[in-house]
This record gives C-alpha cells, sequence and structure tokens, in this order.
C-alpha cells in the first residue's frame, strides 16, 4: 500500500495520519510571495518539513525541482508530467460565443485563470489594448474568478478596453470557452504544467504564453512564446494570430498532434506505478 498526496495540505493530512505505508507527494505548485502573503515565509518552512517527512516527491516541471533546491536529495524527487484526458466540449461553438456575445466575424482570445496575482492578467490587459487597435473585431474574454477581480474590472476601464475585453467571471466547464477560441493566451509570472495548457493543445487551439513552466517544451510549435512580463512582445504575437485564420489553423493543428502525444495517460501511469513499487520494495 501506497498512500499518495497532491500538494502542501494533502500531504500534511498524509504524514499525519501517521501511515504505515510509504508517502508519495507530488508538488503541482509553489508558495509566492504575491499569492500568500504574509503566510508566505511560513508557508515554505511547512514546505521543506514536508519534504523530509515523504518518502519520494513528484514534481510536474523542472522548475519546481528548482525551487525545491537542496532540500531534497536528487535520488527523492523527479520530473513526471502530468496526464491530460482528452478534453469534451460540453456546449458547441456557436453557443459559447453566443452566450459571450461573440459575433461569427470577431476573432476570439481566451484566458481562463484565477483572477490572482500569479496569472498576470494585468499584463494582458496592457498588451490587449495595443491588438484591439490594431485588429478592431478581436475580442478577448477571461474565465474566472477571484479576488483581483474588482482591480481588474476598473483597469480595464481606465484602459478604456471594456468594448473588446471582457471578464467573464466562471464557468461550469472553461473547456467550452477554450473549444470555442480562436486562440488561447496564458500571461501568468509562474505555472508549472498548466492544465488549461495541455487542453488548449488537444483542442487544436494555439497558444500565445509566457515563458514559465514547462510551457515551452509542451507547446513546441503549438504556439508563441514571450519573456514573462514583455507587454510589447505579448501583444505582438497575440495580433500575428488574430490577423491570420490560416496561422491559426495550421499551428494549431500542431498543438493537436503534439498534445494527443504527449498526455496520454500511459507514461504517466507507467512511471508513477515504478514509484509505487521503488518505495514498497525498501
Amino acid at each position: 500500500m501506497v498512500m499518495h498526496a497532491h500538494g502542501l495540505k494533502a500531504g500534511w493530512v498524509a504524514v499525519l495520519s501517521r501511515p504505515r505505508c510509504p508517502v508519495v507527494l507530488t508538488i503541482h505548485n509553489v508558495v509566492l510571495d504575491e499569492v500568500a502573503g504574509r503566510g508566505a515565509a511560513v508557508q515554505r518552512w511547512l514546505e521543506r518539513v514536508l519534504y523530509g517527512r515523504v518518502d519520494r516527491i513528484v514534481a510536474v516541471s523542472p522548475e519546481i525541482v528548482g525551487h525545491v533546491g537542496d532540500a531534497v536529495a536528487a535520488d527523492r524527487i523527479e520530473v513526471v508530467l502530468p496526464a491530460s484526458p482528452p478534453p469534451v466540449p460540453r456546449r458547441d461553438r456557436a453557443e459559447v460565443r453566443r452566450d459571450l456575445g461573440i459575433a461569427d466575424d470577431e476573432v476570439l482570445v481566451v484566458a481562463a485563470a484565477r483572477l490572482n496575482p500569479q496569472k498576470d492578467l494585468p499584463l494582458l490587459i496592457r498588451a490587449w489594448r495595443r491588438v484591439a487597435a490594431e485588429h478592431p473585431r478581436a475580442r478577448a474574454v477571461v474565465v474566472g474568478d477571484g479576488p483581483l477581480r474588482a482591480d481588474l474590472d476598473r483597469m480595464v476601464a481606465e484602459l478604456g478596453v471594456g468594448a473588446t475585453f471582457r471578464l467573464a467571471g466562471p464557468s461550469p466547464h472553461a473547456v467550452d470557452e477554450l473549444a470555442a477560441a480562436d486562440v488561447v493566451v496564458l500571461s501568468s509570472r509562474w505555472e508549472g504544467a498548466p492544465l488549461v495548457v495541455a487542453e488548449a493543445m488537444q483542442l487544436g487551439r494555439p497558444i500565445v504564453s509566457t515563458r514559465v513552466g514547462v510551457v515551452p517544451e509542451m507547446i513546441g510549435d503549438g504556439g508563441a512564446i514571450v519573456d514573462v512580463g514583455d507587454e510589447t512582445a505579448l501583444a505582438e504575437q497575440l495580433s500575428r494570430f488574430v490577423g491570420d485564420a490560416d496561422l491559426r489553423a495550421r499551428v494549431g493543428e500542431v498543438g493537436r498532434s503534439r498534445g494527443t502525444v504527449i498526455y496520454g495517460a500511459g507514461p504517466l501511469v507507467d512511471r508513477v506505478a515504478e514509484i509505487y513499487e521503488e518505495v514498497t520494495s525498501r
């Protein structure tokens, strides 16, 4: 028997239950000052103590391994890319776009993200001002909710992009909005291996993303990568895809092909099963 926990809270629940079996911990994210606030230092301490209490650690990206640093011996942690089952929309494209107020001839850019500092949506809003000026028929929609909602609403109004940029709130099934998009965008400051990228790839949607986590390795030629915080580059790449339907179709199909190969459950299941065997054979 093996107990497998995901994340800091679940990890502590696992080790405090005093299991008579090995504990494997998967780390999906790290503690960020701008997200954890005053509790960041305590949470980092809890992370490091937890690392010493589990038998093996699985990280979803090399960036997480770098964050862990010398707190964990190299033979106790490894990267296993998460699997993502093929996303299945519940509503068709026309219905979703109609509900969002998007016309058939408007190019839709979608970001599916929690409204918190990690996602750097202010960067996207500032970049969008340039995109909208160049492409008046382009529309951007952010699907998600979070503590920065009021601040972002205010920023949209102050920058005068309210006619083309919408904070749509949470969705019961964000795959629907991703499937209805022409382009998917990720403006984050930090990520591991974000599920939204895997889903967008498998849906055949081109992706414009900041250089975070394993996203560059994930999308390959299935999109474009810009440096974190680079407003000009983000605007340029979004404009490039918004203005070229053939490019969107071609790059989207590259992403779909990559996603089909990379995100099957087989590789993840096989490697995690091997880890279980390793920790139980000691």
